[in-house]
């Protein structure tokens, strides 16, 4: 029997927290010399047109950009093989309706979370959750850190 290839879409995806602000959402192709393009590329350029560039940075690797983009309070998604979700510490119901909208788009098989937690980042893969349904965790945490449940519970 043939294995049928799996053809993942690739993309960079920035979700602000404010409704009044762009969303991010390229799909990564190949550059001029047929190199994948990187995710560093679209977020490097969605960073420097909302004036949220890092100080001391030049050319900041895509993670590190990810993660500070989710200190800041932005939901990023870096879809490759495996969907590396940066999560905020906060949700607002607008980032959370986004993502139940546009499931088609972020759910993957493999996942892997970066989940800012009183400002530590914690991580959940397929290495410290093996039996865990990763995406189902995310749809989890999408409602615990809601803004409007941490509001109503006085944090």
């Amino acid at each position: 029997m043939e294995e049928l290839e799996i053809t993942v879409v690739r993309r960079a995806i920035v979700i602000p927290p404010k409704t009044d602000e762009e969303i991010l959402n390229k799909t990564l192709g190949f550059d001029e010399y047929g190199e994948e393009e990187r995710h560093s590329g679209p977020l490097g350029k969605y960073m420097k047109d909302h004036g949220l560039e890092i100080d001391g940075y030049k050319y900041p690797p895509a993670y590190v950009m990810a993660k500070y983009l989710s200190y800041l309070g932005y939901l990023v998604f870096n879809i490759d093989e495996t969907n590396t979700i940066f999560m905020p510490e906060v949700i607002t119901d607008w980032q959370r309706d986004w993502c139940l909208d546009n499931e088609d788009i972020i759910r993957q098989e493999k996942v892997a979370i970066l989940s800012l937690e009183s400002k530590v980042f914690m991580s959940y893969d397929e290495y410290n959750c093996p039996n865990e349904d990763l995406y189902l965790k995310f749809l989890q945490m999408l409602d615990k850190k809601l803004e409007t449940n941490n509001i109503k519970k006085g944090r």
